[in-house]
């Protein structure tokens, strides 16, 4: 059963970033736009480049096509990850991390249009079903209406389409390369974006600037503890990967993210309000978790 516990340990430390995120977009960024904040993730990208670099050289050699193709995904997991800010600073993280699960969907017709991969009667019913899922956790009332809050279903959808898209070239030049080439080139794509953009922004580079120098190394501890805390999930997932198939590692782990999520959100609201708020009234919640169960429920059968 290490298997399981390997499995498990990477969607809870994702859970747990993605409450540091909201927390970080409360605090510091809450009359703000959100944008600046992926500027501290970029930066934090050329760190690991600087690993690669320095501990393991050999790793980065690689053909200039390989090369670019990886900086050019680095670039656009800056979009992705604007995106999602784009949505998290909008709604509760139980709201916008399931729909994280629409990435398999988009990798399913990319496989179809690019690869000539065709889907199956039962990966159609799945896909509909995290569609379901997903569009029942975005529904919110309004007095006796319903709508659906486009706010974050719009930025979500984005952002899962370029992830699936920089997943497929990643899998692309890794299965060419190594995983630590990759990861050099991939995450100085990350740096040389958020640098670009601190040059070309003068507003976001006044927010950047002002942030560190208000909060001084509060801010770029707590994101570099984040930062750590993502790279850690990403390590035990792979880890788990060399202890089973791909398809079993990938249901529980990306399948238990919403749960935790939820979970977390529930008790840092009961606990220290000051640090999280989810809406904790007994139709939101189970609205909640019948989507998420809906959503686990396609990931599953994708997957199988």
């Amino acid at each position: 059963m290490n298997w399981l516990i390997f499995s498990i340990i990477p969607p809870a430390l994702w859970a747990l970033s993605n409450h540091i995120d909201k927390y970080i977009l409360g605090k510091f960024f809450k009359n703000r736009d959100g944008g600046p904040f992926m500027l501290f993730t970029s930066f934090f990208g050329i760190l690991v480049s600087l690993y690669v670099l320095l501990f393991r050289f050999g790793s980065i050699s690689t053909d200039p096509k390989s090369a670019l193709i990886m900086l050019v995904s680095g670039a656009a997991s800056f979009l992705s990850g604007y995106l999602y800010l784009l949505a998290l600073k909008k709604d509760s993280p139980s709201v916008v991390v399931p729909l994280f699960q629409l990435i398999p969907i988009f990798r399913y017709f990319l496989g179809m249009f690019f690869l000539n991969e065709y889907l199956t009667s039962g990966q159609i019913f799945a896909c509909i079903l995290v569609i379901a899922g997903s569009l029942i956790l975005t529904i919110e009332s309004v007095g006796n209406k319903f709508k659906f809050k486009m706010h974050v279903i719009l930025p979500m959808l984005l952002c899962t389409a370029v992830t699936a898209v920089n997943g497929l070239a990643f899998k692309y030049v890794a299965v060419e390369s190594n995983y630590w080439n990759t990861q050099f080139w991939d995450f100085l794509g990350l740096f040389i974006a958020g640098l670009v953009v601190f040059s070309l922004n003068p507003s976001w580079k006044k927010v950047f600037i002002e942030i560190i120098s208000q909060s001084k190394s509060f801010i770029l501890s707590i994101t570099f503890f984040n930062e750590i805390i993502n790279v850690a999930a990403g390590l035990i997932f792979t880890f788990a990967m060399l202890l089973m198939p791909l398809a079993v590692v990938s249901v529980v782990s990306n399948g238990l993210q919403p749960f935790f999520v939820l979970l977390f959100g529930v008790i840092l609201t009961l606990l220290t309000p000051k640090l999280a708020h989810e809406t904790l009234s007994k139709r939101n919640l189970v609205q909640k978790i019948v989507a998420i169960g809906i959503i686990f429920l396609g990931t599953y059968l994708l997957n199988n």
